[in-house]
């Protein structure tokens, strides 16, 4: 039985990850309708440099996958290591539901939804918190927990996309599906392009991970299946 529930479990976080990362390309086309790669990393790398420091990022986090056998709790440490709080709440997904949010990694917030983060955590009141985890105090979903892992390594390697309000304009996009870059400059553009492709890249990076070490033959080919579709 704890077989079957894990393949289960596997087929739906890649199902997972490829809905979102569809979802995300549907932002893509609009923003740049024509294809054309008109925008770049906002860094002072080459492309061939931002390449090899993404390349290396993701080999340094199949890394720490391993040493830590992918457990959540050992990766929750290793964050809060870095300096990254890390806050255990009872009902953390109905506590971060009162602001559109989901158990995993919090990104920096202002006004309202600060003052209710520093509140449910800290019992304080604080107008802006820095990037955070909030989870169950039995969170135990692996696949979300790589999901976020993998952006956390990301934005603490200081690749572009975390801006305040671009992840503002993100979220909302992928809540109601709606995007309005109207009055939107060339660099907030720029921006949300990169926000884009950083979670691309961690929904790419949870596919590739479960099928590289966990998804049997089959569960593989009904993800390239869907993936074709």
């Amino acid at each position: 039985m704890a077989g079957i529930v894990q393949k289960i479990r596997q087929i739906f976080a890649i199902s997972k990850a490829k809905k979102l990362r569809n979802r995300l390309a549907a932002i893509l086309k609009k923003l740049n309708p024509s294809g054309k790669n008109i925008y770049q990393d906002k860094t002072n790398l080459s492309v061939e440099a931002a390449n090899e420091q993404k390349n290396e990022l993701r080999e340094n986090i199949f890394e720490i996958l391993k040493n830590t056998n992918c457990e959540c709790d050992k990766l929750l440490n290793y964050i809060k290591a870095a300096g990254t709080p890390v806050h255990y709440l009872a009902n953390a997904q109905k506590s971060l539901a009162f602001i559109k949010e989901e158990p995993g990694l919090i990104y920096e917030q202002k006004g309202f939804e600060a003052a209710y983060l520093s509140f449910i955590t800290e019992r304080r009141l604080k107008f802006y918190t820095e990037p955070m985890f909030i989870v169950d105090k039995k969170f135990n979903d692996k696949y979300t927990m790589i999901h976020n892992f993998y952006r956390w390594c990301s934005m603490k390697s200081g690749l572009p996309g975390f801006e305040y309000e671009i992840q503002k304009k993100l979220k909302e996009y992928i809540r109601t599906s709606k995007l309005n870059v109207k009055g939107m400059n060339l660099d907030e553009v720029e921006s949300l392009q990169q926000a884009i492709q950083r979670d691309q890249e961690a929904s790419e990076f949870v596919i590739e991970y479960i099928q590289a070490h966990e998804a049997p033959s089959d569960i593989g080919e009904k993800t390239k299946d869907n993936n074709e579709a």
